[in-house]
């Protein structure tokens, strides 16, 4: 039997889902909670194997209240659940800590799948949080095509083990103009490394 949380501001999307797991037989709803100050001071979490958890609460950061349950609890497997399909919200909840995400409107069987995949320590994402990675990606492909040749440069001559200084002298530039271009590539494709851009343009310039 595997013990389940649901957080989740919405009664009736809470009443739902808990129905629909309880009706499982190797699934059980412990207990559920609706604001986050009641999920950062309870101790049922010692006993429970999975959390699906609303990203979008009305006292508290989905993201944040995420990452404290997986400190303090390393071994939750949380899946997210939104009606965010957005694919930076996506991957910043995975980066928090989350094992899986299910996209609110998705077809049931997702919570299943999601349970299935989360045990076995395996991440899973739903149709159509595939579909926005998949649209993520393609628009930062696209996006790299549109590089300006200092950009392309600076990216293919950044070192990732020298430091801001040494790397601006290789490419004969101020450091604070460097800084800046750096800060910029990240912005432009929320992407949080230049090693991950530097990648992405490998790919898609292959």
């Amino acid at each position: 039997m595997k013990n389940i949380v649901i957080i989740e501001d919405h009664p009736i999307v809470l009443s739902n889902m808990s129905l629909l797991l309880n009706s499982q037989q190797d699934l059980h709803v412990e207990k559920t909670f609706m604001r986050g100050v009641e999920v950062r001071s309870s101790s049922v979490f010692d006993q429970i194997d999975i959390v699906f958890l609303d990203i979008n609460l009305p006292d508290d950061n989905g993201l944040l209240l995420c990452a404290f349950l997986k400190e303090k609890f390393p071994h939750l497997k949380i899946i997210g659940i939104s009606a965010f399909d957005e694919w930076h919200i996506i991957q910043e909840f995975l980066q928090a800590g989350a094992l899986g995400y299910v996209v609110k409107g998705a077809d049931n069987s997702h919570l299943f799948r999601a349970v299935e995949a989360v045990m076995k320590g395996e991440r899973y994402l739903c149709s159509a949080s595939n579909q926005s990675k998949n649209d993520y990606l393609t628009a930062s492909e696209e996006t790299i095509l549109l590089l300006t040749r200092r950009e392309k440069s600076i990216l293919k001559a950044w070192d990732g083990n020298s430091s801001l200084a040494e790397n601006a002298k290789n490419l004969a530039m101020e450091e604070a103009d460097l800084k800046n271009y750096i800060a910029f590539l990240k912005k432009k494709y929320a992407i949080d490394t230049i090693e991950a851009i530097q990648q992405l343009m490998k790919n898609t310039m292959h």
